[in-house]
């Protein structure tokens, strides 16, 4: 960059130079195509206030052309944070931003095309991980580790599977900084709610409220919550806790699973809870964290469809949308909780 000669106003006008090599005018062209595409999705967005739904993988598939020249993608109608985001009212009022990881790893040159296409086509925002890092981060960490712990499943001897790992932990990390880097690309923090679901990204409020304390965090758990007796065993409970804490809205599926993160707040925190206008609250540094409880439930009008039609592929609808109606509810929760909150 040194070396360059003349003025350039903007990245474009020194891509269009020819006093830079190659290597530089690949790097250019992949920042302006990342740029452009978080300008685009800004401006698409910009009259209403957005939900950023921010998962693991993204609720659609992929499949390669028959002509081997790209990949064709549908969205999965019967995900759950699909069904999720149908609400008539979370329609109405919000506009809706996945963002995730895709079913499977795309070869870097072809990673800018897609980002452009899927937030085109779909609003989707894909994070790119690579296969070394996801096999560790995902099918190792996240599987073997956290999801036995959660699941009330400890490693019995030091051949076990299962048994913490510096490497696999760093990996995690290293993860959840990337989904922080592809949302800091087009947050807006004083607008945006960022609703983070499940054990694959614990770590995310943490990691994003040092990018943004003004951001809007809420964070739900899929999974159970075990025990204190059972989480203590965890070495790095404290990091999970206290990055739990600094988001905003907490919810869980369970009263027994929250009542079981409270116990942990406060026996391996020393934090405890109260009661604010009938919710439950954390105070955690002058900030009230406030626990939410969301069992799941079956959608009335899918039962009712099921039961005049009595059609057995329907048996796989009514399933899904007894899950979904779970993080329906949520998604409304989350925004419509900090505007009552903050019209009191």
């Amino acid at each position: 960059m040194a070396g360059l000669r003349g003025s350039f106003s903007n990245l474009q006008a020194l891509l269009d130079g020819a006093q830079h090599s190659p290597q530089l005018r690949t790097k250019l062209k992949s920042q302006l195509s990342l740029g452009g595409s978080s300008e685009s999705l800004n401006q698409k967005n910009a009259g209403k206030p957005r939900v950023v739904v921010v998962s693991m993988k993204l609720p659609l598939s992929m499949s390669q052309k028959e002509d081997g020249t790209g990949w064709d993608f549908k969205v999965d109608e019967n995900a759950l944070l699909v069904q999720a985001c149908t609400s008539e009212r979370l329609e109405k009022e919000f506009d809706v931003v996945h963002v995730g990881c895709l079913p499977k790893e795309v070869p870097a040159e072809d990673q800018d095309a897609i980002s452009s296409a899927l937030m085109e086509d779909f609003g989707y925002m894909p994070v790119f991980l690579g296969d070394d890092l996801k096999q560790r981060y995902y099918n190792q960490f996240c599987k073997q580790t956290l999801w036995p712990l959660l699941h009330y499943l400890l490693p019995l001897s030091t051949a076990s599977s299962g048994r913490f790992k510096q490497d696999e932990w760093t990996a995690y990390m290293k993860a959840n900084r990337i989904f922080v880097d592809k949302l800091m690309q087009f947050l807006r923090p004083e607008e945006d709610y960022i609703w983070i679901h499940d054990y694959h990204l614990l770590v995310l409020p943490a990691l994003l409220r040092k990018r943004s304390y003004k951001v809007k965090i809420g964070l739900f758990l899929h999974s159970p919550f075990p025990s204190s007796e059972i989480f203590r065993a965890f070495p790095k409970r404290e990091e999970i806790l206290r990055s739990f804490l600094t988001a905003d809205l907490v919810g869980f599926q369970s009263f027994d699973y929250a009542r079981h993160f409270l116990s942990c707040c406060a026996r391996q925190l020393g934090v405890e809870h109260e009661m604010d206008r009938g919710s439950i609250a954390v105070k955690y540094f002058g900030r009230k964290v406030y626990v939410t409880i969301s069992p799941t439930g079956v959608q009335v009008s899918i039962a009712e469809e099921f039961r005049e039609n009595r059609s057995a592929p329907k048996a796989n609808s009514l399933t899904l949308s007894a899950s979904s109606s779970l993080s329906v509810s949520l998604l409304l929760i989350f925004p419509f909780h900090f505007r009552s909150r903050t019209s009191c």
